[in-house]
């Protein structure tokens, strides 16, 4: 628990996020002084001038000029906080306790600091509670990846802000929030075993029922698999339920998530749009070698099927793979001497996961799209990102609208059977590079002189310049040697 903050807590007033003009003017005394340049304009119009200055610098000068602009700059000098230190936490804490108006000015509050300086950032947690506008909140504590717990040095990290009660004492006005539990764990550095205590739980959801009128998006990672409580089989009568959250648009989850159960119960608002899937928490438990590494895109994918069929009302689908191999996986043009061998090992054929999704999604109007997470720099991190950290980009693989297309290439002559027996209908064609690389007789075209597999690959995926040109074969469908 943070330690208890030695300020009392105040009475609190009906504040307004604008500066009551009035109070912000000069002392009656000098409310006759003629006043010229800026400060012979009415509040109005300087708030317009004010609202066009973006750097912060220049507004703290501003307001440091006279009364008047402080009242009038404070708005905006509050709105956006980040907190990277305790002894910023201090200085903040410290103003909040002079002026309690300026809580109701902080809209957006980020908290991301390194373990060496956590001291003092338990100063936030009386205030936070008073930040009744505030819309973004982000609070990141010391995460155990870092360096200096990697040498059997006890992890003492634990965050200085109260999460236990943060949830149910927050304004009811948050528009996103973006929760999760930490990933990797070591001894000494361990999940809490009290399942109530677990943002897995119904308690979570009940929390988030106080924001149940404001909240638009909501992220969140339940934690590594091998640490998750056990599930709840059914909802109470009393049981807090997503379809709860009326204004909920955009939810991004964590495949692990209890909250994917309750949209396979189908549980969700009528206002839900977007779902995102990402499979990090499974991903980072694949300990089956090579054949579980091929087996995992197939898993996503039939999961995310079976919380589809349970949804009434599907709503358009993005997947999220921490991994480019899977990428590479949904890609490979299996020859015939091996295509059985991998069947058997990915428990059936490779893309027909992703066409069984995305026909489903489309039987209801809805979209599928399948994506990867992918680094600038040569270093990858995983969640949580913390600050200074390298935030990974989103490519796209897959896109429904091109349902035959996987990274660029047409599958369609390969995974289509239909068309693949209209096209065994003409002569078969195999194309000049198709022949004279490595023997290869297995050229995979529609019979029309377009782009093979083979060499549509080469050319999109490896940047070769590869130009079908084809003969028309004189060994029958179904009897090619090498």
């Amino acid at each position: 628990m943070p330690e208890d903050h030695p300020h009392q807590a105040k009475k609190r007033r009906i504040r307004h996020f604008r500066p009551i003009f009035g109070q912000s003017r000069l002392p009656a005394m000098a409310a006759d002084v003629p006043q010229t340049g800026l400060l012979a304009l009415v509040d109005e119009l300087l708030l317009s001038i004010i609202d066009q200055i973006d750097s912060r610098d220049t507004l703290c000068r501003l307001a440091a000029s006279c009364r008047r602009f402080q009242g009038l700059t404070e708005p905006y000098i509050w709105r956006t906080l980040l907190v990277t230190n305790g002894d910023r936490a201090r200085s903040i804490a410290a103003a909040l306790d002079i002026r309690e108006a300026r809580s109701s000015y902080i809209q957006d509050l980020s908290i991301r600091y390194p373990d060496h300086s956590k001291d003092g950032i338990q100063e936030l947690n009386h205030f936070i509670v008073l930040m009744d506008k505030l819309r973004h909140l982000t609070i990141e504590s010391p995460c155990p990846n870092n360096s200096e717990w990697k040498d059997d040095v006890e992890f003492d990290g634990w965050t200085k802000i109260d999460y236990t009660t943060l949830l149910e004492a927050l304004p009811k006005a948050l528009k996103e929030l973006d929760i999760g539990e930490r990933l990797h764990a070591f001894p000494g550095c361990m999940p809490s075993n009290d399942s109530t205590t677990r943002t897995s739980q119904p308690a979570f959801l009940k929390a988030l029922i106080r924001q149940a009128d404001s909240l638009e998006r909501l992220s969140h990672i339940g934690g590594a698999t091998q640490h998750l409580p056990r599930k709840y089989s059914t909802f109470d009568d009393d049981s807090a339920r997503l379809r709860h959250l009326s204004n909920l648009r955009s939810l991004s989850l964590g495949i692990e998530t209890m909250l994917l159960t309750h949209l396979q119960r189908d549980d969700y608002p009528a206002s839900l749009c977007e779902l995102k899937v990402n499979d990090v928490s499974w991903a980072n438990n694949l300990r089956g070698g090579p054949e579980d590494t091929l087996r995992h895109p197939g898993r996503v994918l039939r999961h995310c099927t079976e919380v589809v069929k349970g949804m009434s009302r599907p709503v358009d689908l993005s997947i999220l793979f921490s991994n480019p191999n899977t990428e590479q996986i949904l890609s490979t043009i299996p020859t015939a001497n091996i295509a059985l061998v991998l069947q058997s090992i990915i428990d059936g054929p490779l893309r027909t996961p992703m066409y069984t999704l995305s026909s489903l999604l489309r039987s209801s109007n809805r979209h599928l799209a399948l994506l990867t997470s992918k680094f600038s720099s040569k270093h990858s991190y995983i969640p949580p990102y913390m600050y200074g950290e390298e935030v990974p980009f989103e490519e796209r693989f897959y896109d429904a609208n091109h349902f035959w297309r996987v990274c660029g290439v047409n599958f369609r002559v390969m995974d289509d059977e239909m068309f693949v027996e209209e096209v065994k209908k003409g002569p078969k064609m195999v194309c000049t590079p198709c022949r004279e690389r490595l023997g290869r007789w297995e050229c995979f075209n529609a019979g029309d002189g377009s782009s093979c597999i083979h060499c549509e690959r080469d050319s999109r995926i490896d940047g070769r310049d590869v130009e079908c040109v084809y003969d028309v074969d004189t060994v029958a469908w179904g009897n090619e040697v090498d």
